[in-house]
């Protein structure tokens, strides 16, 4: 249970094998605890991010397949990470109840996941976007900057 709580905390294969395949465990072990059909797709030249960017978007991706799995009881989620010049692109994707964005707002007390996510993403200077309707899923699309990091680190 203790060596659970740690590997939660920051997942040492995070250092050792790297973020593409920590998500991809994860996903797979997210999909065997939920029965939730999980696909993990990357694009573009996957590359080594600093260990802090790393964990974040670790960190982001687990925050929405959580939120997922808890309140929207999808049967199926896309989690996708797309390598560009200067920017991941990090799409997390589900086929569950949906919700209407402009009630996020009003009800955030619902909703501290994705304030949460929020709050990760613009500490990276990154923008989050989140498209969804009610009985339609959601789709979350992060976008981190990946030159901004040499001077946080």
């Amino acid at each position: 249970e203790m060596r659970k709580v740690i590997f939660n905390l920051r997942p040492m294969a995070l250092d050792d094998l790297g973020l593409i395949p920590t998500l991809r465990k994860y996903a797979h072990d997210y999909e065997e605890k939920t029965k939730i059909r999980t696909m993990f797709e990357t694009r573009g030249k996957e590359h080594r991010l600093s260990s802090a960017m790393e964990a974040a978007i670790y960190r982001l991706v687990q925050e929405a397949l959580s939120n997922a799995a808890k309140h929207a009881h999808p049967t199926y989620v896309l989690i996708e990470i797309t390598y560009q010049a200067q920017m991941v692109k990090i799409v997390v994707q589900d086929n569950g109840l949906g919700f209407r964005v402009e009630l996020l707002e009003q009800k955030s007390k619902d909703h501290f996941g994705l304030i949460g996510m929020r709050e990760r993403v613009e500490l990276l200077e990154g923008r989050m976007e989140i498209e969804s309707a009610e009985n339609q899923g959601t789709k979350i699309i992060i976008h981190i900057p990946t030159n901004v990091e040499k001077g946080k680190e």
